[in-house]
């Protein structure tokens, strides 16, 4: 069985998009790296929070899980 990481930075953007970077944000004022992930105070400049699994985040920003599509 495949485990896919779905660990990383997430945030829901001020136009209401759930966004997902898994090893780095870079944006004109501030750099998010996934190795100094403990360091950071959250919600980080930008409004990101570190979450290990894409579940956990969901729930955080109360949002419905998409459904999975088998092909």
């Amino acid at each position: 069985m495949m485990t896919i990481d779905t660990s990383g930075f997430y945030r829901v953007d001020v136009n209401g998009d759930f966004q997902f970077a898994p090893n780095f944000v870079h944006a004109p004022d501030y750099d998010l790296l996934r190795e100094n992930r403990l360091t950071y105070t959250y919600p980080t400049l930008g409004d990101w929070y570190w979450f290990d699994v894409e579940v956990d985040a969901y729930a955080f920003f109360n949002l419905p899980m998409p459904e999975l599509v088998v092909v």
